[in-house]
């Protein structure tokens, strides 16, 4: 039983320390950290008191009362935790924030992207060949009078950021890769600060079908009439 127990604490704490400084990213570090609290809460609770006494050698007057004020330390100690964890997310989300607008502002003030009603943003990492074939096809369906075309190259090895195209494409370069995600949030953030009507998002590995373009914009400029 002692044995089987340890065993048990050492994995949940084995699971929690993970969560909590592991580097990797994702949903799954929640699970962990919930079913490591599931274990250890599980085990204390249960086994808990005759771990205590068997190590400790611990009469029965005094065990309990040691139990109860372990137990209070734990809860303690996961309260801080998650506070901890709190404000390590506010802490990351005002980072990302803050390499946004830095983005932008180098963007804008080195990029010269001429102002239009419309913007076609493409995040693009290692899509060099892609976008070869990709962003002619893209200037056939839309009216370069009105549309900017911005391939958002997300830090990428290849030649990406080195390609050239006819006017109304602008490749701009992202100082490191920071994910699609952010690459979009960047890319909108200039759209907003250079006046958009309206934004269209499109992927850079060639899954979007460049004939839609036209619709989509037609459908941002109706909207845009009714309003």
């Amino acid at each position: 039983m002692l044995t089987l127990s340890l065993t048990l604490l050492i994995v949940a704490l084995a699971g929690i320390a993970y969560s909590l400084f592991s580097k990797s990213e994702g949903s799954h570090k929640f699970f962990i950290f919930s079913a490591s609290l599931i274990i250890l809460f599980s085990t204390f609770i249960s086994d808990g008191f005759f771990i205590i006494a068997e190590l400790l050698d611990l009469s029965d007057k005094s065990a309990p009362r040691i139990v109860v004020a372990l137990s209070i330390a734990v809860v303690v100690f996961i309260f801080l935790f998650a506070q901890i964890l709190s404000k390590q997310s506010d802490i990351e989300h005002e980072l990302s924030r803050f390499t946004i607008v830095q983005e932008v502002n180098e963007i804008l003030k080195t990029s010269n992207i001429v102002q239009k009603e419309y913007y076609v943003l493409m995040p693009a990492y290692n899509e060099e060949e892609n976008l070869r074939t990709l962003i002619p096809d893209v200037l056939k369906n839309i009216n370069l009078k009105t549309t900017n075309i911005i391939v958002l190259d997300d830090g990428s090895s290849d030649a990406t950021s080195s390609l050239s195209f006819s006017g109304g494409v602008k490749i701009v370069s992202l100082s490191r890769n920071l994910g699609g995600g952010t690459a979009i949030q960047i890319g909108f953030s200039i759209a907003k600060r250079l006046g958009a009507n309206g934004v269209v998002t499109m992927d850079s590995d060639c899954q979007h079908d460049p004939k839609d373009l036209s619709s989509f914009i037609e459908e941002l400029e109706s909207n845009r009439k009714l309003s």
